[in-house]
């Protein structure tokens, strides 16, 4: 946890993250529909003051993009230190973040990724940037003294834990999304609906341009082309993903 808000980018180039990161899993996977198992990234866009909010799907992660600023609050499967298993001591770890974040994660209706429990968000971890700051925040981690502490205890603000959960979003070069994974792997294409095909059965396209490539040109925010969503996704056009490119504010020239 303490290496992610050491290494988290400023929230304008998180931001562009999020909106690449939603579109590279729209153009593979389409858009979230709800189911809890669905894995990648969505991004939602909201009213006033409030910019978006993207989702990392089963994973459950929620970054709110604000005018008061950021706040990313996630929840790691693994870990035993959630506020639903402890919810007093996150009642505590929850005052510290500013009003505006913490009313954010309380609302049912505008936190997406994580489910409410107890009157408290479902978490485990928790950062956040107010506009006008210079670095990410956190807040002091208050431990239960139920829970035994030891080196096999996998937990939410463990450098190698956090980290892991918010590759996508804080490494610098990033050539292939651990959350949004690929159609195409191991000599099998899985359709939309979850059907695994052998390759040796899908007429892919010859698009000319490897995967890396066309993630990096999403990356890098450059126009989508038809070139770029063949090769990220075999049968799906460029018309069908238009839409979306709008709705996120990803630019079209």
């Amino acid at each position: 946890m303490y290496l992610a808000v050491k290494e988290a980018p400023n929230p304008s180039d998180l931001f562009d993250r999020a909106r690449a990161l939603a579109v590279i899993s729209m153009i593979r996977w389409g858009c979230y529909s709800g189911d809890s198992d669905w894995t990648g990234y969505c991004m939602a866009q909201r009213g006033e003051g409030w910019k978006a909010t993207l989702r990392l799907g089963y994973h459950g992660v929620d970054i709110h993009f604000t005018d008061a600023g950021v706040v990313a609050a996630w929840l790691l499967h693994e870990s035993r230190f959630s506020s639903v298993e402890y919810p007093e001591e996150w009642r505590s770890i929850l005052t510290q973040i500013p009003g505006p974040f913490r009313a954010l994660l309380n609302d049912k209706d505008t936190t997406i990724g994580l489910r409410i429990e107890k009157d408290i968000p479902e978490l485990n971890g928790v950062m956040w940037r107010s506009a006008g700051d210079t670095a990410w925040r956190m807040p002091e981690i208050i431990h239960p003294e139920a829970l035994e502490w030891d080196e096999n205890t996998s937990d939410a603000f463990k450098d190698e834990d956090a980290t892991d959960l918010l590759s996508d979003y804080i490494d610098r070069v990033l050539d292939k999304p651990q959350w949004c994974p690929s159609i195409v792997e191991e000599g099998v294409f899985e359709d939309p609906l979850g059907e695994r095909i052998p390759i040796s059965e899908v007429a892919l396209p010859i698009t000319g341009m490897t995967e890396v490539e066309a993630i990096r040109q999403v990356l890098a925010l450059r126009p989508v082309t038809e070139q770029i969503v063949r090769t990220l996704h075999p049968t799906r056009t460029l018309a069908e993903v238009l839409d979306f490119l709008d709705s996120t504010g990803y630019p079209r020239k």
